[in-house]
């Protein structure tokens, strides 16, 4: 099931030294073995580094399918191709054998064996100095968590995979949500307490403590956990490293509202998502925004900068343009962004409403409405909070990692008033994807999802 071939630090050709650093890994083509051995600083870091290089590769699950496939499941994207593959998500019609749910659960489990082998690593290193062990540790946890956190809400209950033991791992039976979200919390609470306030890159590609705070308060939300996503949610607000930026700005590199983003390794785009939403030319986009978010910004709303118009022999299109460069060049002026200040605000604004303070809550969404220039709203315009904070996820955070969708599963058990196109997918009966048909077919022990 998790077969990982071992050409796993290729990527560290892009980083800053030879893969050969990382030892010798005879064997087995399709095993990493347990011999790894990290020699010193530099080359525990070009690890880490050659796993960021091929999260954010082209093809990868990081590098566009959640974003694209999930904007496209939750109504948040038209698609005008006519690849069947996205035309299932576009139709909510999902199959066992679609090649991007396989790719999806194929490259997290890849991403989480890589922090595997490196949290293994740390266990023997040889001239590795403690403060850049802690640094390892803490980005390895928090890509693990980062990966189980998809995992779980794509796919419920799925193999929990700690080791790098292919023998073990390739027939492990699925785990319930409720440990592996346990799982999740613990990886991201000492990745807080690991990783140093301090970004040790100039760019923010490598996470820091409020990194690892900012995805903490994205899994507390999405569990209900009101109080502790508030708490890491102000943490990170407060801190004077972030600060939220104008429209125009948010998505550049060096923008200060990022909290984490990914270097693009790619000569051929600033990233994958600038790529794949831009149309080329006259070209009709291919992922066009839905007309249910188009027609909910406000008059004057400056997230409307965040989409582009098309028009052709086909009709007009509107397209995301959060990322504005479509081709590579010199010098590159975006990467893509995973997390940023705005979420915060909001993730900060829907704790303190489900805890009751509408006043504190009216006042986060307020942050992010005068960003936009629209007028804030009274308190008691936010009678219905999360209406409120629907509209304001859908506008200001689409086609960003699938929150939408992560959106409609938050508030379906409580919220019955959706807006659209969240009605329609409100009575599914089903809120996971299709286990893949070939991890099926790989491990006896796992059970197809509900619905399929």
């Amino acid at each position: 099931m998790f077969r990982i071939k071992t050409n796993l630090l290729i990527p560290c050709a892009l980083a800053v030294c030879s893969c050969a650093d990382f030892v010798d890994i005879p064997g087995p083509v399709n095993e990493l073995t347990q011999k790894q051995v990290l020699i010193d600083d530099r080359s525990a870091t070009a690890v880490v580094s050659g796993i960021y290089s091929s999260m954010v590769a082209e093809g990868s699950t990081l590098g566009s399918v959640i974003q694209i496939a999930g904007g496209l499941y939750a109504g948040e994207l038209d698609y005008t191709g006519n690849d069947d593959n996205y035309l299932q998500f576009s139709n909510r019609q999902l199959l066992a054998a679609n090649s991007y749910v396989s790719r999806s659960w194929s490259d997290f489990y890849k991403f989480i064996y890589y922090a595997n082998a490196l949290l293994e690593g740390l266990t023997q290193p040889v001239n590795v100095t403690s403060a850049t062990a802690s640094q390892l540790e803490g980005e390895a946890r928090l890509i693990r968590g980062f990966c189980y956190f998809y995992l779980t809400n794509l796919w419920g209950a799925v193999p929990l995979v700690t080791s790098t033991a292919y023998q073990s791992n390739m027939l492990l039976p699925k785990t319930p949500a409720e440990e592996i979200n346990a799982a999740i919390i613990e990886d991201l609470k000492k990745a807080v307490a690991l990783l140093p306030e301090q970004y040790v890159s100039a760019e923010r590609c490598r996470p820091n403590k409020y990194t690892a705070m900012a995805l903490l308060a994205r899994v507390q939300l999405q569990l209900g956990d009101w109080q502790n996503a508030e708490a890491n949610a102000t943490a990170v607000i407060e801190h004077k490293l972030y600060q939220l930026e104008p429209i125009d700005r948010v998505f550049l590199k060096e923008s200060q509202e990022t909290i984490w983003q990914l270097m693009t390794v790619s000569p051929l785009y600033n990233t994958v998502l600038g790529y794949m939403f831009i149309p080329n030319g006259t070209a009709t986009p291919r992922y066009p925004v839905a007309e249910p978010l188009l027609n909910s910004f406000e008059p004057g709303d400056a997230r409307e900068k965040w989409t582009q118009v098309r028009t052709n022999t086909r009709g007009t299109f509107y397209f995301p343009f959060k990322y504005r460069v479509r081709f590579g060049g010199s010098p590159l002026n975006e990467y893509p962004v995973v997390l940023r200040l705005g979420e915060q605000y909001l993730i900060r604004a829907e704790a303190r409403a489900m805890s009751g303070n509408i006043t504190g809550a009216a006042a986060d969404i307020n942050a992010i409405r005068q960003r936009a220039g629209v007028s804030p709203l009274p308190d008691l315009d936010i009678a219905s909070p999360l209406d409120t904070l629907a509209g304001e996820r859908f506008r200001e955070l689409f086609t960003e990692w699938g929150d939408r969708w992560l959106t409609i599963k938050r508030f379906n058990t409580r919220h019955k008033v959706l807006l659209p196109p969240m009605t329609e997918l409100a009575s599914r009966p089903s809120w996971v994807w299709p286990i893949p048909f070939s991890q099926l077919q790989n491990n006896p022990f796992l059970e197809q999802n509900e619905g399929y």
